[in-house]
């Protein structure tokens, strides 16, 4: 049969008075007793549990048979807040997750088992609010969203307010769902608090900045992001040692970082306008590769650090590629002195 129920999986395997959060899979939890699971499909799903998870079957013993499955674009999920006392050992597979008995995936009883784009997950915190997301990322415990997450109390951060910190690296995965930060409109108020990390497949809005770097330990990964409804779409105040890195994301806003980051870059990007602004000024050499500017962008190069440079390679606004004769045109006046290294 097929399975194409997700998030009901994940749910029924968080660790609960009656139940430690073991044994999870696409098709069967606990598959025993000479049972057989045979041309069988797993599509398009999110299966998480603490212990022995598997796209097909969480766990299963020697006296089982299990062929010619198929398990396709699932995520496996082994949930570390289901961890309870006493217990450190966790398994989890594309397939099944644990065998009882050391049975190999290679014995004719498990035989003819494929899958194809299923993501493993180990150490990571599913969470549907935003309490438990800071309590995850304080552990530096890696996280999904598996809804999307509002924020109406933020904590205390850099100089103001913020619905969430990151100051422990790790990843902030939004899965396709939306981090809303309401009551954080001040200057220095803002969504994620990073000190350096990954934050990839959400879409940030609500509060004055979207992602504030600060005193970066690490790079910042950001990928497949949407920041819209915010003043400031990325910014950072103090550069620390790590780099910003962006990638497959739409900025609309103020897009602006200090100088001394180790190295900023912008690839197959969009920024465009929201709360009356759409602008970028880098303090830091930056280079920005395959990004789409909106029509009426303004960029502004003229407060770059000493020595430093701003490079566009195969960038558009709208559907003009900018080149160095209609450079100011296209961005203003103040993108003087960006060095265009075209490909195209």
């Amino acid at each position: 049969r097929d399975s194409s129920t997700s998030r009901g999986l994940g749910d029924v395997y968080k660790r609960q008075s009656y139940d430690n959060g073991d044994k999870a899979g696409g098709i069967i939890g606990y598959c025993v007793y000479s049972d057989t699971v045979s041309e069988c499909s797993v599509r398009d799903s999110m299966i998480t549990a603490f212990r022995d998870v598997g796209g097909l079957i969480g766990c299963a013993d020697a006296s089982t048979t299990i062929t010619n499955n198929n398990v396709s674009n699932v995520t496996v999920i082994q949930d570390n807040t289901n961890r309870y006392d006493n217990v450190n050992t966790t398994t989890i597979d594309e397939i099944i997750g644990r065998s009882t008995n050391n049975l190999s995936a290679t014995d004719n009883k498990w035989s003819g088992n494929t899958y194809y784009n299923v993501t493993l997950l180990s150490s990571t915190a599913t969470v549907s609010d935003a309490k438990d997301l800071n309590d995850a990322l304080s552990s530096g415990t890696d996280v999904v969203l598996v809804d999307d997450v509002t924020a109406n109390e933020p904590v205390s951060g850099y100089n103001g307010r913020v619905g969430v910190i990151q100051e422990k690296g790790g990843t902030i995965d939004g899965n396709g769902n939306t981090l809303t930060v309401n009551n954080a409109n001040g200057t220095w108020d803002g969504a994620i608090l990073s000190s350096g990390g990954t934050v990839k497949n959400i879409t940030i809005t609500g509060s004055f900045r979207g992602i504030m770097a600060n005193n970066l330990t690490e790079d910042l990964v950001v990928d497949n992001v949407i920041i819209d409804g915010t003043t400031y779409t990325i910014h950072c105040d103090t550069a620390g040692t790590g780099g910003i890195k962006v990638s497959n994301s739409i900025l609309n806003g103020w897009t602006s970082y200090t100088s001394g980051i180790n190295e900023v870059t912008f690839d197959n990007c969009s920024f465009g306008e929201s709360k009356g602004y759409a602008y970028m000024r880098p303090y830091s050499s930056t280079t920005l590769t395959d990004c789409t500017f909106s029509d009426g962008f303004q960029f502004d190069a003229s407060n770059l650090e000493s020595g430093g440079t701003i490079v566009m390679i195969d960038c558009y606004v709208g559907d003009t590629l900018i080149t160095t004769d209609n450079l100011t045109t296209l961005l203003g006046d103040d993108a003087e002195g960006v060095t265009i290294q075209n490909t195209n």
